[in-house]
């Protein structure tokens, strides 16, 4: 029987009754794509932003750790249940030779006895003269979360061709994919830059879709065997844009009346009052315990099944196979789960009391849960997450409590993902965290993760990495550093992250241990152009000149190690040559010294480091 550990969500983060610092800024890397929860879009040379701005359902220094804490629990009741054994489809499958085509009006190949198995498809097509050469394609046979410090994935270009009228598509670029071989569904995504084209959408064995999107007409086409769920899929994008469309604007505030006070500020208010409200949705100011009861009031008062895209998925799903449908309406279900989450999180502290509690709970029993499935959409698992957090932040409950009514598929991926995405803002108890989440997970997969984090990540692992290149273009080995206690400071051009904790932190601390021969202070920049990293080196603006000087491409070498695509971060080696600490974490000058003095194992008091004399 599975043994599932406990979690704990109290007021702040915490871990075995310590708390853990809020996660600071942190910028993404220049290369890597934009996440959907977490992530600032790819750096084009400006102002890079925090990831804390852009948690819009995770919001996750208000939650607790849920990894930690110990006990018994019993199942209370659950949620309602889906069927959901998925036989994944395999077209022209054949008992005896494996796939047949003979019947198969799409099949290469002509005549009896042509018994090749059929390769599933993606073509896309896109307006000629609008059109990139080439489009950013990510798809992972396992899925989590689209970060490349949580599933990574595999990423390809889809390099364009000229359309032909010889296929119907002169004036088009096309973009062809032959689909890996798989077993199971895959997730994926496709971008042009920092647009998505589509997100987390669903591959089966055998698809074979061709779709236009005809971005002059604004218009969407799709053919092939698997056209009707590939169209149903972007039906519910649609829907949800829509349903984002259409809602009030919100604005969290204290104090509404100190932001009107500007007399233009006020005066476009007021004019967004007198439109028509058939039409328009005016500003909704959100005080917090005076206003958010209403907000409240609006989405928790609405039946999930009112929501648009619950509401056509009778429509969505009717030439569908069953276990199509059921992806879709995961999809469906999760998406419009995560819009409504989004907003009574900003009520919460409402939601521990009826009539809000009582609704709230009403809510929560009527969203189904698959019973089983290798499978889980996206869309479905970041709503269960969210849930799950939010439920543990009101009730304090263990999340073995929390999650004994889910099918383990769906409870290993919310425990494997909360480790996996917090792992470096967990600090001395990320051993702790990751041994109680072994005890637990059954999923191969996931434990696979979380065993490649154990063995390279942890406090005492030994360094493992490739030489990175100084500014003379040389490989340097880290290696050559053994003896030394050693600060690591990843950053990248454009990022005020970076810059706030050099000068705040970084650059303070520097000057105090330069002069201690068994100190050394690194600094490795991640710009896909390496003159204007050397140009930054020479600013002072990110590090100190004096320190060493490297360079890595982002996604290798150092960088792919220990996954780090968000910036700034830390790596702390000891002079034994293993890791001390890798962290997101924003350390204080005085925290980061206490760091640098834990490393070279010195009491406390017994070194007090002072800045150069100028």
């Amino acid at each position: 029987m599975k043994k599932l550990v406990l979690l704990c969500f109290l007021g702040g983060v915490c871990l075995l009754g310590s708390k853990l610092k809020a996660q600071s800024g942190v910028a993404e890397s220049p290369i890597v794509g934009a996440d959907f929860l977490h992530r600032s879009q790819p750096h084009r040379g400006g102002e890079t932003r925090s990831d804390t701005f852009l948690q819009q359902t995770n919001e996750a220094e208000n939650y607790s750790s849920p990894f930690l804490s110990r006990g018994q629990s019993t199942v209370e009741g659950g949620p309602i249940i889906l069927s959901s054994a998925y036989p994944w489809r395999v077209f022209g499958l054949s008992s005896q030779t494996g796939f047949s085509l003979a019947d198969d009006s799409t099949s290469q190949g002509q005549g009896e006895g042509n018994t090749f198995a059929q390769v599933g498809r993606l073509h896309v097509e896109l307006p000629f003269a609008i059109a990139p050469d080439t489009l950013s394609l990510t798809y992972w046979d396992n899925f989590l979360k689209e970060h490349t410090e949580v599933t990574p994935g595999v990423k390809i270009d889809l390099v364009a061709e000229k359309g032909t009228f010889f296929e119907g598509n002169a004036g088009y670029k096309v973009y062809r994919w032959d689909l890996p071989d798989m077993q199971a569904p895959l997730t994926f995504s496709i971008r042009n830059g920092s647009n998505h084209l589509f997100r987390y959408w669903t591959l089966l064995t055998g698809d074979q879709v061709k779709i236009r999107l005809d971005l002059n007409s604004g218009k969407s086409y799709f053919s092939g065997p698997s056209a009707p769920f590939f169209k149903a899929q972007y039906e519910v994008d649609r829907l949800a844009e829509e349903q984002r469309f259409n809602e009030m604007p919100l604005m969290v505030t204290g104090n509404p009346d100190r932001m009107l006070s500007d007399s233009l500020i006020a005066a476009l208010y007021e004019r967004s009052l007198q439109l028509p409200s058939e039409l328009y949705n005016p500003m909704w100011f959100v005080v917090r315990g005076k206003t958010d009861a209403k907000l409240l009031e609006k989405y928790l008062a609405k039946p999930l099944v009112d929501y648009p895209m619950i509401a056509q998925l009778p429509h969505l799903t009717a030439e569908l196979e069953a276990e199509d449908a059921e992806l879709i309406r995961q999809k469906a279900y999760g998406t419009t789960l995560s819009l409504i989450l989004s907003k009574i999180k900003l009520g919460r502290t409402l939601l521990k009391e009826d009539p809000h509690a009582s609704q709230f709970r009403k809510l929560e029993a009527s969203f189904p849960i698959p019973e089983t499935g290798n499978y889980i959409s996206a869309e479905l698992l970041a709503a269960l997450y969210d849930l799950t957090l939010l439920r543990g932040n009101l009730s304090g409950q263990s999340a073995n409590k929390l999650l004994a009514s889910y099918p383990s598929e769906i409870s290993d991926r919310i425990m494997g993902l909360y480790l996996l995405d917090r792992f470096k803002r967990l600090e001395s108890n990320q051993a702790e965290a990751v041994s109680q989440v072994l005890e637990s997970v059954e999923l191969p997969w996931v434990r696979e993760l979380v065993l490649e984090l154990q063995s390279k990540s942890l406090t005492g692992s030994p360094l493992q990495t490739s030489s990175l290149l100084d500014q003379e273009g040389n490989p340097f080995t880290l290696d050559q550093l053994k003896g030394k206690a050693v600060v690591l400071s990843f950053w990248i051009s454009g990022c005020k992250f970076c810059v706030k904790y050099y000068q705040n932190a970084l650059e303070p601390v520097f000057n105090q241990w330069r002069d201690h021969e068994n100190v050394v202070f690194v600094s490795v920049n991640a710009d896909p152009d390496q003159a204007r990293w050397k140009e930054e080196v020479i600013s002072g603006m990110y590090s100190h000149p004096d320190m060493i000087q490297l360079h890595q491409d982002a996604g290798s070498g150092i960088l792919a190690d220990y996954q780090i695509s968000t910036f700034p971060q830390k790596l702390l080696v000891s002079p034994d040559y293993r890791l001390f600490q890798l962290t997101t974490t924003q350390y204080s000058a005085d925290q980061l010294s206490e760091k640098i003095t834990e490393m070279l194992e010195l009491p406390s008091d017994s070194f007090s480091p002072k800045p150069r004399q100028q």
